[in-house]
């Protein structure tokens, strides 16, 4: 797919209607959109922080400083349904022999077709891939996953590495960065933009490098199982309901699988009418209030140029139970990413022990600082 507006401007709609809209798939086939602002939740009524995201009402900026532009800028790229399925179909493409992957890693990437070739590499309290282990066990022709944890890109040592080692095949997993604040570097980039915004799906895969070359989806999706749960959260206005969207989006996830599906068209517009610079501004501001505040417990440090994917905060695994249920009892959705890890607890004991303490904070565009300070100071009670 190359990177052509491919998604017409759309009439102003109801959020009621749309349902029908995707059962037609005729929702990007109109004239010119109306500002949907007129429908928006009004400031302050919920008090719902984090969780999954409700439907993005795009500001309809410039296409070049559109999320989908920013990330793609004229190379080619795929969009699958998710991310799993879009990494799947590049292993499948590529055949390596083995797969690396970071000790640190959500179980929710792997599929079934590749799983006997996995390999583990340490990532230890920094996040950051061990260049070492990977120098010495990866052999040409291997594919190497490298994971821009909670927004934040490797490091330049890791970074002169793949540079180096030009017989493996390296993967960026940006699922957590909006804007990883450094250029691509390696030989495909992977995103999964719903974790970053108000879109149903998504799992965007970028050729980066000349002679690089991606698989593309052949199958439609089921848009309308996709998109229930977002809209419902946005209906929502009040948030009241929350063990309904909730709910609709577990049941969502557990849905999810590896397919051959393209990315719903919905979101595709959405994600070329978003800019990427307003969402980054308010994310990076919104990071900053809880460091000030939660300096102490931060865990993930990263690079300033980024954009933090939330909040990350270390606590004594004894406590977080605790501290969640406060937290989530005050409408305030923390994540644990991840509650487990697939790679062995005997080999990688740090990582084990840092799935065991992390708590992510939510501070992304949806939110300003009032909110942030609310966050905070509820954190700062519970963890006191």
């Amino acid at each position: 797919m190359k990177n052509t507006p491919a998604h017409a401007p759309v009439v102003g709609v109801d959020a009621a209607n749309i349902r029908v809209l995707i059962a037609h798939g005729s929702f990007i086939r109109f004239g010119q959109i109306v500002n949907l602002n007129r429908w928006a939740r009004p400031a302050g009524q919920s008090e719902k922080i984090g969780g999954f995201f409700g439907l993005h009402e795009p500001d309809c900026g410039a296409l070049q400083d559109s999320v989908l532009f920013c990330w793609t800028e004229g190379r080619e790229f795929a969009a699958f349904t998710n991310a799993r399925s879009a990494f799947a179909a590049l292993v499948e493409a590529t055949l390596p022999p083995r797969v690396w992957l970071p000790a640190y890693i959500c179980e929710g990437l792997i599929a079934d077709q590749w799983r006997d070739r996995i390999g583990y590499y340490p990532t230890g309290v920094e996040f950051e891939p061990d260049a070492a282990t990977l120098d010495r066990e990866a052999t040409a022709g291997d594919l190497v996953l490298a994971v821009d944890f909670f927004g934040f890109p490797p490091r330049s040592g890791f970074l002169n590495f793949a540079a180096r080692r030009r017989d493996l095949l390296f993967v960026d997993d940006r699922a957590q960065a909006l804007d990883a604040g450094i250029k691509p570097w390696a030989d495909w980039t992977l995103y999964s933009p719903r974790k970053l915004l108000g879109v149903a799906d998504g799992g965007i895969l970028v050729a980066e490098r000349p002679g690089r070359q991606v698989p593309h989806p052949q199958e439609r999706p089921d848009a309308i199982a996709l998109w229930t749960a977002p809209i419902l959260r946005y209906e929502d206005r009040t948030e009241a309901n929350n063990q309904t969207w909730h709910q609709a989006n577990q049941t969502k996830k557990a849905w999810m699988k590896v397919d051959a599906c393209e990315m719903t068209r919905w979101s595709g517009w959405i994600l070329s009418h978003t800019t990427l610079r307003l969402l980054a501004d308010r994310q990076r501001a919104n990071w900053r209030v809880l460091r000030d505040y939660l300096g102490r417990w931060l865990a993930c440090k990263g690079d300033s140029d980024a954009v933090p994917f939330g909040y990350v905060i270390r606590v004594p695994a004894m406590q977080r139970p605790g501290v969640l249920r406060g937290l989530h009892g005050d409408g305030i959705f923390a994540a644990v990413h991840y509650p487990a890890l697939p790679s062995p607890e005997e080999a990688f004991a740090i990582e084990h022990k840092l799935c065991s303490e992390l708590i992510t904070l939510p501070c992304d565009h949806r939110y300003d600082k009032a909110s942030m300070r609310r966050v905070a100071e509820r954190t700062l009670a519970l963890l006191s």
